[in-house]
């Protein structure tokens, strides 16, 4: 079947730098291919298989570790899976009658980019993996770029895919031009979606495309990775401001109340907090934040304060995983370094590690 790390390497090159590589999700049996879809070959559809084959080389990427089957549906969809080394494609029957040759080669590059890459088994059920996830569109539109070798099919076969069109009567760019200068007007800076907007994606691959098509097929090169650093901040820039930002508050909400009971927690000591502490405490939160919380211990017994802020603090570490489950270990260890570093208490250590093990607990 081959190993395909000449196309792997590929992909890598041009991934997005925000982009993870995670495994946090579902598997997939082969079977369920088989029982919802009909496999394309050569001999059932020619011209639908030829564009494969052409994908396939064009990617460096095995034939035979492709399998790409049709299933029903009204939708422009498609998915990847990965099947012991094999790259299942499952495209809609509606995407095979609206979309040209040329189109379908983009979407079926897409696809394998998310093969490449790692991206399958995957759900999206957190903050922070909505923000990977749309990261990872952008990796695999560079990828369906290069496999159709044309930016203006690759932005038709976007269009059709999120409007459902089939021909599309409109100038693509002027209508590109015009939603790209949307942008810098709009105030929405919410998209709770596992894809980037339309604008985006199209912004994203027109900053890319010169340097995806100049440096083809080696992108390994001190320059071409200078170049992508450079595309690559410009996009993030874009998505922190139009796409992720409610995303991003909402994990950073998250992280504050978080680190708010972690410093009182870990500066706390016989049920008081000493002068020094409360120093930090301010300068890193706020009077307001302090003064707010002196005042929630006005009802608490004196010998129950510390049981109280566990408690909170407890809250906090649950609610921080529900929002980040794949940075939350790192995140939470390097908060307890600084604070470790930043805190006097006699008491410290045997706090943090009773902090470890609750983490340890769920």
């Amino acid at each position: 079947m081959g190993d395909n790390r000449k196309s792997r390497r590929l992909a890598n090159d041009i991934r997005f730098i925000f982009d993870k590589n995670i495994d946090y999700g579902r598997s997939r049996s082969e079977i369920d291919f088989y029982n919802f879809g009909l496999e394309i070959t050569k001999s059932l559809e020619p011209d639908l298989f030829n564009s494969i084959e052409c994908v396939s080389s064009r990617l460096f990427v095995k034939l035979n570790s492709i399998k790409t089957f049709v299933y029903p549906s009204e939708s422009i969809q498609a998915e990847c899976w990965d099947f012991e080394g094999s790259c299942l494609i499952r495209i809609s029957s509606t995407a095979v009658d609206k979309l040209n040759y040329d189109e379908i080669k983009f979407i079926i590059g897409h696809e394998i980019g998310h093969y490449l890459l790692d991206h399958t088994n995957f759900e999206i059920d957190r903050p922070e993996l909505m923000v990977i996830s749309k990261a990872r569109e952008i990796s695999c539109d560079r990828m369906g770029l290069i496999a159709c070798e044309s930016y203006e099919n690759a932005i038709s076969c976007i269009i059709k895919t999120q409007s459902g069109l089939g021909n599309i009567k409109l100038n693509i760019s002027d209508y590109l031009d015009t939603s790209l200068s949307n942008i810098n007007q709009s105030s929405t800076k919410f998209n709770y979606s596992s894809h980037p907007s339309l604008p985006i994606r199209a912004k994203s691959l027109k900053l890319a495309k010169d340097y995806l098509v100049k440096h083809f097929p080696d992108y390994s090169s001190h320059l071409a990775f200078s170049k992508k650093s450079k595309i690559d901040e410009k996009i993030n820039n874009d998505f922190e401001k139009y796409e992720n930002k409610d995303l991003i508050d909402n994990m950073n909400e998250s992280k504050e109340r978080f680190l708010c009971w972690l410093w009182v927690y870990l500066s706390i000591n016989d049920d008081k907090i000493e002068k020094v502490n409360s120093s930090k405490i301010k300068e890193k939160f706020g009077k307001i934040f302090f003064d707010k919380f002196k005042k929630n211990f006005g009802s608490t017994k004196k010998n129950e304060v510390q049981e109280f802020v566990f408690k909170k603090l407890n809250e906090g570490l649950i609610k921080l995983y529900d929002k980040i489950p794949y940075s939350y270990d790192s995140y939470v260890i390097n908060e307890l370094n600084l604070a470790r570093n930043q805190i006097c208490n006699p008491q410290l250590e045997e706090r943090i590690h009773k902090i470890k093990k609750f983490m340890a607990s769920f």
